[in-house]
């Protein structure tokens, strides 16, 4: 794969956070790209790899993500893993669009750990008891809507929302707030 390259004279100050970034994390940003994609079971081509490495690189400089971390917020890595994972999420979500295709998959699963992760790194404060409870047995564990509503004597509707809520408080708390979301009619 190939990795994006910038010519520093003619675009980027050499102080600037996003160059930063790219200068540091671009090997871990693919390895997210990579990760999620393999998680999830989609199927794309070489170079939509690259292009979805794009579609974050602008996404940084565009909204000044990189000037807006705070790393008493989460880690680089964390801040990092949930930027790449989103971006994947539109990137699939617009390619489908284009292509009349749906994969239900892909938003249920939005922010699933890394198979290597062994704890959530969650804000602490951010999400009530319920949703950090929630949180944690969807993508730490494993569990589906429906074993988390019979642990937690809640409906599978119920345990699905709830996580909703919750990563849009993250999204939020960690400015990745996907843009161009289709959203389902009421």
């Amino acid at each position: 794969m190939m990795q994006l390259q910038i010519d520093h004279k003619d675009y980027v100050e050499e102080n600037n956070p996003s160059e930063m970034i790219f200068r540091n994390y671009s090997r871990l940003i693919y390895k997210y790209i990579i990760q999620f994609i393999r998680l999830n079971g989609l199927i794309i081509e070489n170079h939509e790899y690259d292009d979805i490495f794009q579609e974050i690189a602008l996404k940084l400089i565009k909204n000044k993500y990189a000037e807006n971390f705070d790393e008493k917020r989460s880690s680089m890595k964390t801040w990092l893993s949930i930027i790449s994972k989103t971006s994947v999420i539109d990137y699939m979500r617009k390619r489908n669009r284009h292509a009349n295709e749906t994969n239900i998959d892909i938003y249920e699963n939005e922010l699933q750990c890394e198979q290597d992760q062994l704890s959530l790194e969650l804000p602490k404060g951010l999400l009530t008891e319920r949703q950090e409870q929630v949180v944690r047995m969807y993508f730490q564990e494993g569990f589906e809507a429906g074993d988390i509503a019979q642990r937690l004597e809640i409906t599978s509707r119920t345990a699905r929302s709830i996580k909703h809520q919750a990563l849009e408080r993250l999204r939020r708390h960690m400015g990745t707030e996907p843009t161009d979301i289709p959203r389902r009619a009421s």
